[in-house]
């Protein structure tokens, strides 16, 4: 009877019809021990709604993270090609026309993409 020890009992303090002390003192620890159980689950099933909510916002921190590199490689890879078309222009010489910056540009992006 683990917790009891302090109790004093006066006459008539803790009646309960038809029960003994001892009875009632062992329904009060059933008691105890019930409520811990349920508060031991309701932890529990927090602690895994908790988890399961860290995992979505990882989850979801990792799409916008892939979006933001995509839109950089894409980003780069558009400058890379002006690059090479203005690189291209000084070589030769010539201004390119708008046909040929976009046929060096699309090579160049082929280029990096394969």
């Amino acid at each position: 009877m683990a917790h009891f020890e302090n109790i004093t009992l006066e006459k008539g303090m803790y009646s309960v019809p038809g029960k003994s002390f001892t009875q009632v003192l062992e329904e009060l620890e059933e008691l105890e021990a019930a409520a811990k159980a349920a508060a031991a689950r309701l932890l529990e099933e927090q602690e895994a709604e908790a988890s399961r909510k860290a995992e979505e916002i990882i989850k979801k921190a990792r799409q916008l993270a892939e979006l933001e590199q995509q839109k950089e490689r894409e980003a780069l890879k558009e400058q890379f090609g002006q690059l090479v078309a203005l690189a291209a222009a000084q070589v030769t010489g010539k201004m390119l026309t708008e046909e040929d910056q976009r046929r060096i540009n699309r090579e160049a992006i082929d280029s990096l993409d394969s």
